[in-house]
């Protein structure tokens, strides 16, 4: 992305939903710190405290699944209902507002399987 915008023209966004996973905020932050872009991290942690009782990916009472789990259910317990509609609508609108014409998503497609806001015909 930074070769053909130019990272001056780059502004990755980042959601906080009370995630499992912090990692995943960390490397976004190495990421653009080394790629020199910027990068916002929005606090939507009420779909966190939302989901707790239905998703494991959330800090909250569901245990993270297995691959066993996964194997014998399809949808996993990590499953965040329209986790990925939600954070896109919020980058459309952060598009809007700070006059950019381009969204480009960073979706883990082996998830596709079980997750259906994963599947490139949804999006």
């Amino acid at each position: 992305m930074t070769k053909r915008y130019g990272k001056e023209n780059v502004f990755a966004l980042s959601f906080m939903y009370n995630q499992r996973h912090d990692i995943e905020l960390i490397q976004a932050r190495n990421t653009t710190t080394r790629l020199g872009v910027a990068h916002k991290i929005i606090d939507v942690s009420f779909l966190g405290d939302l989901a707790r009782n239905v998703s494991s990916m959330v800090k909250g009472a569901v245990p993270m699944a297995t691959a066993k789990d996964i194997a014998d259910k399809g949808q996993p317990s990590s499953y965040m209902p329209n986790r990925n509609l939600i954070l896109v609508s919020l980058a459309a609108a952060y598009a809007e507002i700070i006059g950019t014409d381009a969204i480009t998503l960073g979706i883990q497609r082996t998830d596709s399987y079980s997750y259906w806001d994963n599947n490139p015909f949804v999006l």
